[in-house]
């Protein structure tokens, strides 16, 4: 079990916490992750360098607005991710059909 991060939202530590067979039982806690890779695509917000740039080494880092970005690492990867300096916040992200079926109800 991974010590929960207060830079990692709740379903992430979740995710993280539980073993692979019972997140395979969900939805939320499998968004984002890619078996094959054991890699994670995760939303981050961060802080720039006064470059503007993310220094943390990923596998990919897709630049979003208002310093946030889609950032894709392995799974043994996420500690260091979230004690990275510039790291404010991470995220899973979620299912569009899921949050637009659940806003219904």
């Amino acid at each position: 079990m991974r010590p929960f991060s207060q830079k990692a939202d709740p379903l992430l530590n979740l995710a993280l916490s539980t073993s692979p067979e019972t997140r395979e039982q969900t939805n939320t806690l499998t968004e984002g992750y890619q078996e094959a890779t054991t890699s994670w695509q995760l939303i981050i917000k961060y802080h720039p360098d006064e470059n503007g740039d993310f220094l943390f080494p990923s596998i990919s880092f897709i630049p979003l607005l208002g310093d946030y970005a889609l950032i894709t690492v392995y799974e043994n990867q996420i500690p260091d991710l979230l004690a990275f300096q510039q790291t404010e916040y991470v995220e899973l992200p979620v299912n569009l059909s899921l949050a637009l079926n659940n806003a219904k109800t």
